[in-house]
């Protein structure tokens, strides 16, 4: 039989090398879940090869003209049933039956993947031939409790039984059943939608098909690295009204901390946290140009988390966007032995009355003191008197690299720099990784062994007679 039999409805059988003794009565019959659809009986007669040539009887010539018939009668049926699929639908059993045998459901896992601030991700599901009175339903399937997340079909009471959640969100098109494109809209997709979506196609109480999608709402990731300049976590969103209001704001454990406020509500500015007041920016023309990205200046370590920004009007949420931000600590390798290593922090730009402080966290040491505070060099750890160099006009040239002469094993840490002004406001601030690895030298050789030892290339070398 054709391949294609219950799709082209040529339902024919071909047999090879027929011989006399398969002449017989046959019979077709199309079969459902144990329920006949149709039969049709048809008579073979296959005439020896050597038979006589003499005129057909009677009865032949009946058989043959009732089997003509027959198989007239038959290709009527058929036309007749593919011209009524076309403009009625067809009859729920074909239907039942091509479901089954060409479209089962599918046990893989579509993935797909969005950024967190998309406009919006499609969850794509194809399935042609379907009955225009089927019911459809996306929806999550929580431990708690399923999520209705979208409804579709011929019971519109439905639709007030999807999730707070994802009201207003959701699209599908309006002739879904009929071009067989059952794929769901889902706007302004947020981290927290990130899950498993089912769809079940139903008719009369019987699933007829299913698909699921895992979906991701990925947050991008922005690194910079500690002591840089600013940062910035970028947010298009065109078409936006103007009146909107936006927020950019971290979701601590404790309390949320308020990062950037824009838009017609001054009064929120004040809400801002201390810890970003002076350091954040944004364009005048943010919601007309539809750039709502923030500028964050002087990044400190302190500051890498994942920033949410939310743009809403009247109360309700529009669009949102989620980006992480890593502030990284540069790493500097240097072996015992060497010379000297060098720390490297450029600052341009700072007031030259602007005092600066390297120093150890863990434990706490002042490692060295640059500015208009000499008494503080005073309180230079003893581990460092001796060995640490600034440039002398560093605050004008904005190089406040610093120097460490003989580096020792025990000096691997991570340094710490800070400029401040008058009254203790905070300027700059950078962070390094020193790992003083061990030498093949000892320490108690001399100035000339080690330099003749050292064999590191790293820029970061300084050589001791620029100084």
């Amino acid at each position: 039989m054709r391949e294609d039999a219950l799709w082209s409805k040529n339902f024919s059988l071909i047999l090879t090398k027929p011989s006399v003794n398969d002449s017989d009565n046959y019979t077709c019959t199309a079969r459902y879940l144990g329920q006949d659809l149709n039969q049709t009986v048809i008579q073979l007669m296959v005439r020896g090869v050597d038979a006589p040539t003499e005129s057909l009887s009677v009865r032949d010539k009946v058989l043959i003209v009732f089997g003509l018939v027959v198989a007239i009668i038959i290709i009527i049926i058929i036309i007749y049933c593919v011209k009524r699929r076309k403009i009625e639908g067809r009859q729920a059993s074909h239907n039942q039956v091509n479901l089954e045998v060409f479209e089962p459901p599918s046990s893989s896992v579509e993935q797909v993947e969005v950024e967190s601030g998309a406009e919006s991700v499609q969850l794509r599901f194809i399935a042609a031939d379907l009955p225009e009175d089927s019911f459809l339903k996306w929806w999550l399937d929580e431990p708690e409790k399923p999520k209705k997340v979208h409804v579709f079909g011929n019971k519109p009471e439905e639709s007030e039984e999807q999730h707070l959640d994802y009201r207003g969100r959701t699209q599908m098109n309006e002739d879904a059943l009929r071009t067989g494109d059952l794929s769901l809209t889902l706007r302004r997709p947020r981290v927290s939608d990130s899950n498993t979506y089912s769809c079940t196609v139903s008719r009369d109480g019987q699933v007829l098909r299913t698909k699921q999608v895992e979906l991701q709402v990925k947050v991008p990731k922005v690194e910079v690295e500690s002591g840089a300049e600013s940062v910035q976590l970028r947010f298009i969103a065109p078409d936006l009204p103007e009146d909107s209001i936006l927020k950019w704001w971290l979701d601590e454990p404790e309390k949320s901390k308020k990062v950037h406020v824009f838009g017609n509500k001054p009064e929120e500015s004040e809400e801002q946290h201390l810890d970003y007041r002076g350091r954040t920016q944004m364009n005048e023309d943010a919601l007309r140009t539809g750039d709502l990205s923030l500028t964050l200046r002087r990044p400190r370590v302190s500051d890498s988390n994942t920033y949410s920004c939310t743009v809403s009007r009247d109360g309700q949420v529009l669009r949102t966007k989620q980006v992480e931000l890593q502030v990284k600590v540069p790493k500097v390798e240097v072996e015992s032995g060497a010379e000297s290593v060098l720390l490297r922090f450029i600052a341009p730009d700072l007031p030259e009355d602007s005092f600066l402080k390297w120093w150890l966290d863990e434990p706490e040491k002042k490692v060295h003191v640059f500015g208009n505070k000499p008494e503080e060099s005073e309180e230079q750890h003893p581990d460092y008197r001796g060995r640490t160099q600034m440039n002398e006009d560093a605050l004008r040239t904005g190089d406040l690299s610093l120097t460490l002469r003989r580096p020792r094993v025990s000096d691997s840490n991570t340094y710490s720099c800070r400029v401040f002004r008058d009254k203790g406001q905070f300027l700059r601030e950078k962070l390094l990784e020193l790992e003083v690895k061990e030498g093949i030298q000892g320490e108690d050789e001399t100035i000339n062994n080690r330099r003749s030892s050292f064999t590191d290339p790293t820029p970061l070398m300084v050589d001791h007679s620029h100084h």
